[in-house]
């Protein structure tokens, strides 16, 4: 059995309201897959337009796991000492 296909609609009007809400057409909802997953990311293109996608991590626990752990734990300094060596490279980068 084929998956029902969604009808292709190049453009539709919707209304931002005062709150800065939206409501999204059935057919993008349904081309989204909200039902299964509500969240959604806003993503502003350079050149001023906007995407909407799945997020790649929707939850705070998909995020679980995606960070290996760290062979040794710091100390407060020496996490200090790297933000700021992060720091500096993230100047030194913008001054170029």
């Amino acid at each position: 059995m084929q998956p029902a296909t969604i009808p292709y609609q190049p453009e539709t009007i919707i209304t931002v309201t005062r709150k800065g809400q939206i409501t999204l057409p059935a057919h993008a909802r349904r081309l989204l897959n909200t039902e299964k997953n509500p969240k959604l990311a806003v993503v502003v293109e350079p050149d001023g337009s906007l995407t909407l996608k799945q997020p790649k991590y929707p939850t705070l626990e998909s995020l679980a796991g995606i960070i290996p752990p760290l062979n040794s734990p710091k100390t407060w300094e020496e996490v200090e000492a790297i933000i700021a060596e992060d720091r500096t490279e993230a100047y030194l980068a913008k001054q170029k």
